[in-house]
């Protein structure tokens, strides 16, 4: 297509923890994303030019924080429909089944109430009346400034696309796309209705295969659908169709999932289309013009006005792509970009262990005595008769260790003959109580909610199974083992210590840098931290087996007083807790009752200090599940029947437990896990200024000398420097902040030359990412001449990671 001018990327938007549903174009010239991390945020354009850099880029201008679930819808918000919102605002939809509706400045000014399922797409009428499209399969009309539901549009085929058609006829007011329903094995009856403006079917289109995902209006022409089928297809405003545009195929043959559409500003007559594997196509009218590929799924776009076009991805990256060179990213960012797609796709068609070309290049085993290792712990991958072996380093005997076989994915086989990279047990609560042992088919790179909708559709389940289902595989899919190719040392180191960064399936202290790009932040807006900070995920530690932790309390709980010891009411909690948290499988749809966070509030609080380390490390592996987060959050506000208090209770012992390194260790690995759900971090952060008094006895000198309980120190000192960037700020937030700072002055001064590279570097990180959110932190540790501190404290070290990392700091510092 020789007229064809190709889009280039321009700026990518960094700081959702999650993959991103939804982006939407504000009145203002904004641009506003939604996510998975249960938050919507609102960008800006800049000049990079006036910041010293190139092209452009989109600072954060706010996060709105307060959604219970995904938010995977967004709709802007026109001036003038809203007495309150004069200047325009957003509305965001999300899977708690509520609207949500913000002003200018992201202030929340209605809430709609009144779906069954959650909201997860949005449109206006002609007139400016919002409709809202739900999976309880119905479409609402709404009077936004009333609050009130005008008009309830039912018998959708579970969830609904929505889209408000323009008001040349009277009789064309709304159309609704479904994704169908199941029928012997199968989804059957997707479909597109056209409504009219008084709530009356007047016409269905049953051309797509697959179920219906996205509507977008076509000025001039009429409207765009995406599917499941594999395509788009244009439509005129009576329902004629007029063209069909394919999608590639996926990896596995069947048709890529094409989740949302958009027609571009201008009389161009161009369309842009994204699918679940990755692909972004730019039509002009019917015709490919431009293939874009994306390292991994992709939920969204949308267009912008400038002629632009945003993406919203798996990989929790928002991107914006321009025609106009002045917006064209950087060199050196578009070509990180380009390097991630790479790595993505290599990543996706991995699936077998090393290759015999990959093993050859290994040191021989042989010849171990030749390559010492670094840190106690540390992993290296060597060769011996033909196979990879994995070994850890033990310092004490200055040995390695043989730990086993490298080989592929230990997750993977079969299900119904057909080989996958993972497969899991789910289990489904049947009729009457039955239960059905299943198992789920998972592909490394596959996009969750396509692996979760055949799952659904293989087994004849209730689609409300979907987000649970797919939330469970986004979980387990993060726990995979070190492969070769990653830095050995720190993912041996990680995995090691039970450690796993939380969106990032290959560890946190690997060699690999985060993303770069425009935007997330100072660091990352400027690429001040070289790779190496601001860190963007959060760290928790997940390893552990629940029978000897539970073990471990019986035996302690038998040579207590009576009084002390549990109950037997007591007893059979702590054995129903240990077995809801064993089986993992099923976190997707198992409960924590509030009698178990009671039992564990009053075994912490009521047992000895040096008697508790087992009840905190149960709390610690309690943490990992979802509804845990969502029942402490409640008991610690006041509603938890009584089970309020687990916090200080915590806090109380890791104080109290000074010199006790099993205490110590527990807690601090305790309020680290409490990063992992959303719920449970606002807890955390709600008590981040007495948890740091806590802990500050272990940040000097003075506290437990094991490397151990620094790396877990370091590693809860790292979550708050990245909530830092992420979480809205409060008075009191703002303090524990300065507090971190000081205390990172402790924790850096008492480094010495035997301490472990993964803890030094972990705190470097976690440093350079706290001082990078913001003036304020970055001038206190200014007045404490935290440049001297880093300086000293790297000195001597050969680590790459550790000096390149504080090289990056002193820059920022002085």
């Amino acid at each position: 297509m020789s007229d064809f001018q190709p889009f280039a990327l321009s700026a990518e938007m960094l700081g959702h923890e999650g993959p991103v549903r939804a982006v939407q174009a504000l009145p203002d010239g904004r641009l506003a994303s939604a996510s998975q991390d249960h938050t919507a945020r609102l960008w800006t354009l800049k000049d990079g030019k006036s910041e010293g850099g190139g092209g452009v880029y989109y600072d954060i201008g706010g996060t709105l924080a307060d959604h219970n679930h995904w938010v995977v819808s967004l709709a802007a918000l026109p001036p003038g429909i809203v007495p309150e919102c004069p200047q325009g605002g957003l509305v965001t939809g999300c899977l708690d089944k509520l609207v949500r509706v913000y002003d200018h400045q992201g202030r929340q000014q209605r809430i709609l109430q009144g779906h069954e399922g959650g909201v997860i797409s949005f449109s206006w009428t002609a007139a400016g009346q919002l409709i809202s499209g739900s999976w309880d399969g119905t479409a609402k009309v709404w009077d936004v400034a009333g609050g009130v539901c005008m008009v309830t549009l039912g018998g959708h085929e579970n969830g609904v696309c929505v889209l408000g058609l323009p008001d040349g006829k009277a009789s064309l007011s709304v159309a609704t796309g479904s994704t169908g329903r199941q029928d012997s094995g199968q989804v059957v009856d997707f479909q597109i209705r056209i409504w009219s403006e008084t709530g009356q079917q007047i016409k269905t289109l049953r051309d797509h295969s697959g179920p219906v995902r996205s509507l977008d209006l076509a000025p001039g022409m009429g409207f765009l659908s995406t599917s499941n089928d594999g395509s788009a297809r244009l439509w005129s405003l009576d329902g004629t169709p007029l063209a069909t545009m394919p999608h590639p195929a996926t990896r596995e043959g069947q048709p890529a999932f094409v989740l949302q559409g958009c027609v571009l500003t201008g009389d161009g007559g161009e369309s842009v289309s994204v699918d679940e594997s990755g692909g972004c196509i730019v039509w002009k009218g019917s015709e490919r013009g431009q293939s874009i590929p994306h390292p991994s799924g992709l939920w969204c776009v949308c267009a912008l006005p400038n002629g632009d076009f945003a993406t919203g991805c798996q990989d929790h990256v928002v991107r914006v792509w321009t025609r106009a060179p002045e917006r064209a990213a950087p060199t050196e960012v578009a070509q990180a970009f380009d390097q991630s797609v790479i790595d993505g796709q290599t990543k996706t068609k991995t699936k077998q262990g090393p290759s015999a070309v990959e093993i050859a290049a290994l040191p021989k085993w042989e010849e171990q005595h030749a390559t010492r290792g670094k840190s106690e712990g540390q992993v290296q991958v060597f060769q011996r008769a033909g196979k990879a072996i994995a070994a850890q380093w033990s310092a004490a005997s200055s040995t390695w260790i043989e730990v086993g076989e490298v080989m592929g994915a230990s997750e993977a086989g079969q299900v119904d003959g057909e080989t996958f990279d993972r497969v899991y047990p789910i289990e489904v609560e049947g009729v009457g109580g039955a239960v059905r042992k299943l198992q789920i088919g998972y592909n490394n790179g596959q996009n969750p909610f396509v692996a979760a909708q055949n799952f659904i559709d293989k087994n004849e389940l209730p689609q409300s199974y979907l987000n649970e289902i797919a939330d469970h595989l986004t979980k387990r899919a993060g726990e995979s083992a070190p492969t070769i190719g990653m830095d050995a040392g720190a993912a041996g180191a990680a995995a090691a210590a039970g450690f796993s960064g939380v969106g990032d399936p290959t560890g946190f202290a690997n060699s690999a840098p985060p993303p770069r790009g425009l935007g997330g932040g100072a660091g990352a807006a400027s690429g001040v931290g070289g790779g190496h900070f601001p860190v963007t995920t959060y760290a928790t530690f997940e390893t552990g087996v629940l029978s000897k932790v539970e073990g471990k309390i019986r035996e302690l709980d038998a040579g207590l007083p009576d009084g002390v010891k549990m109950s037997e009411s007591e007893s059979a909690s702590l054995g129903s807790l240990s077995a809801t948290l064993a089986a993992s499988s099923r976190y997707h749809i198992s409960k924590i009752a509030p009698q178990e966070l009671a039992l564990l509030t009053r075994l912490v609080s009521g047992w000895p200090v040096d008697k508790c380390f087992p009840c905190i490390d149960l709390c610690r592996l309690a943490a990992l599940h979802p509804h845990f987060a969502e029942v402490l959050a409640l008991a610690e506000t006041g509603g938890g029947g009584g089970g309020g208090g687990l916090m200080k209770a915590v806090t109380d012992k890791l104080g109290e437990g000074k010199g006790l390194m099993p205490v110590v260790l527990c807690g601090l690995r305790f309020f680290s896990n409490l990063f992992r759900h959303r719920s449970s971090k606002k807890v955390v952060l709600g008590h981040a200024s007495t948890i740091l008094d806590a802990a500050s006895d272990q940040a000097g000198s003075g506290g437990v000398a094991n490397k151990t309980v620094k790396l877990a120190l370091a590693t809860l000192f790292l979550n708050l420097a990245v909530a830092s960037h992420q979480e809205a700020l409060t008075p009191g937030l703002g303090d524990a902040y300065q507090q971190l700072v000081a205390l990172y002055s402790e924790v850096l001064g008492g480094a010495t030359a035997t301490s472990g590279d993964d803890a030094l570097y972990r705190s470097l990180a976690g440093l350079g990412t706290l001082v990078t959110a913001g003036p304020v932190v970055l001038q206190v540790a200014k007045d404490l001449d935290m440049a001297d501190t880093v300086k000293a404290a790297q000195e001597g070290r050969t680590d790459p990671n550790v000096v390149q990392c504080a090289k990056a700091l002193l820059a920022v510092l002085r």
